[in-house]
């Protein structure tokens, strides 16, 4: 019984994320996530990101992630989902990488500015 539970409830563990842009600084921004990780291998992730102030910060919202680098997916991007204020958003991330990227739904606008909220979830294997 207690192994079939620790297949079925995990802890979930907090992560606090430094939260950058592709160009230019935030002036005020702040973000966290909570994960859990699944037989070991498996990393399921949701966050919040909360802009205050955009200062100078333009073109991809870039999220880390907790310790451990995503696998490689068939050459291309692991990719998730998410809501902002302003419109759904894309998240996508690199095996190997360390840092989500987020923009809005077309994928080529960014989602970056003054009072936006992002949520999002991602999941993908652990290297």
């Amino acid at each position: 019984k207690k192994l079939a539970a620790n297949y079925l409830y995990h802890d979930w563990a907090t992560h606090t994320a430094t939260v950058t842009a592709s160009s230019g600084t935030f002036t005020t921004v702040s973000g966290g996530n909570r994960y859990f990780t699944l037989h070991g291998k498996t990393r399921v992730l949701q966050g919040l990101v909360y802009i205050n102030n955009k200062g100078t910060a333009d073109g991809n919202l870039r999220v880390t992630i907790p310790s451990g680098a995503p696998a490689a997916l068939l050459g291309g991007l692991w990719s998730g989902w998410g809501r902002s204020t302003i419109g759904a958003v894309v998240v996508t991330l690199a095996g190997g990488g360390s840092y989500m990227d987020i923009l809005l739904y077309d994928n080529s606008t960014t989602v970056i500015a003054d009072g936006v909220s992002v949520s999002y979830g991602i999941i993908y294997e652990l290297a």
